[in-house]
């Protein structure tokens, strides 16, 4: 009986019915209160219906039931996150079992920011893009966070820092220019190119555009 609803919930999910999910869903999990696969569907099918609240509680229950499995604790902690309420805590637990999970790790740092520690968080993706040069993801967010705090001449510094360690790294240095043009700044994205140019030639940069 409960597969079937879970089979049920998943395919209105992937049919873009979630709120038939729902239903389904809050009426399994009321008789089975112990159902950790059905609390992390009805969470994610909140999520689907921009029902964050909601979304957050499920997999808080879901995240208490099953307390060792990361990607349940990781949705738990961007669904708090999505919808205002602290996560710092949720996110360090994600951390503590996953090390080196860099969606739990940009979680956490943004989670800092929004709890108003933006230079905790600053130092959290600094220390990560230092030794992860080659993390897209983490630069932008640290250059998000220190163009948005004021830095509007340094907030790009990771992207130099990283291209000196890796200066082969077209796609580094591409996610470099694209930071830097946004500022509208075209004498130093012009400056990336150029060097960029010289470094791996014209032809490698036309391939990759």
């Amino acid at each position: 009986m409960a597969q079937d609803v879970l089979q049920f919930a998943r395919g209105s999910i992937a049919a873009g019915r979630a709120d038939l999910a729902i239903t389904a869903l809050r009426e399994l999990t009321e008789r089975e209160r112990s159902n950790a696969a059905a609390w992390k569907l009805l969470g994610h099918a909140c999520h689907e219906e921009q029902l964050e609240p909601e979304a957050a509680a499920a997999l808080a229950r879901a995240a208490a039931l099953d307390d060792r499995d990361v990607q349940t604790a990781l949705a738990h902690a961007q669904s708090a996150y999505h919808a205002g309420f602290p996560a710092v805590d949720l996110f360090q637990h994600v951390m503590q079992l996953a090390p080196g999970d860099l969606n739990a790790l940009r979680g956490y740092a943004s989670a800092l920011a929004v709890a108003g520690q933006s230079a905790a968080a600053a130092a959290v993706l600094h220390a990560a893009v230092k030794d992860r040069p080659d993390w897209l993801e983490g630069h932008r967010a640290l250059a998000t966070l220190r163009y948005t705090g004021g830095d509007q001449s340094n907030f790009a510094d990771s992207y130099a820092s990283a291209c000196a360690a890796q200066p082969h790294n077209l796609a580094l240095r591409m996610a470099w220019f694209r930071a830097v043009a946004q500022t509208r700044d075209w004498t130093a994205a012009s400056a990336i190119i150029d060097s960029a140019e010289r470094l791996l030639g014209r032809n490698s940069l036309l391939k990759r555009g």
